[in-house]
């Protein structure tokens, strides 16, 4: 009876919708990539202890102070597929390369670019849109 309660209780557990975690109640167990909310806006990164954040994509250090945290999603739109409207050009997405992520700007033409302006285009294999970002946790999110 105890093993079917743990059961269910691990089930819900593990359909419930990704969320926020502010990093001063809890930190990623291991350098998984996450979503990461700064005081500069968003990244992606996993979290090597002591304080240490690292980009997935560039494999750099975050500089700034990193707020929140949330798991990485796991439904993506092919890009060979589909590619976000063309209305909205110039929109962050978060997008897959290879086995890494990152988060780009669309370019309603079929282009991506990252923020450091860095064209990604033919490496993109998946994206989606950004989440609502976490409540009180940056200022330019």
């Amino acid at each position: 009876m105890a093993q079917k309660k743990y059961e269910d209780i691990a089930k819900k557990w593990n359909l419930r919708a990704p969320e926020w975690f502010p990093v001063k109640k809890t930190l990623p167990a291991d350098q998984r990539a996450c979503l990461i909310a700064t005081v500069e806006g968003w990244a992606v990164a996993g979290y090597w202890g002591y304080g240490v954040w690292k980009l997935d994509y560039d494999d750099l250090n975050v500089e700034c102070e990193v707020t929140h945290w949330r798991e990485m999603p796991d439904e993506w739109v092919s890009a060979e597929e589909k590619l976000p409207p063309e209305d909205e050009d110039k929109k962050a997405y978060l997008v897959k390369v290879g086995s890494e992520a990152t988060i780009a700007e669309y370019y309603g033409d079929g282009e991506w670019l990252t923020y450091s302006l860095c064209n990604i285009t033919r490496l993109v294999t998946h994206w989606q849109p950004l989440p609502k970002p976490p409540e009180g946790g940056t200022s330019n999110v």
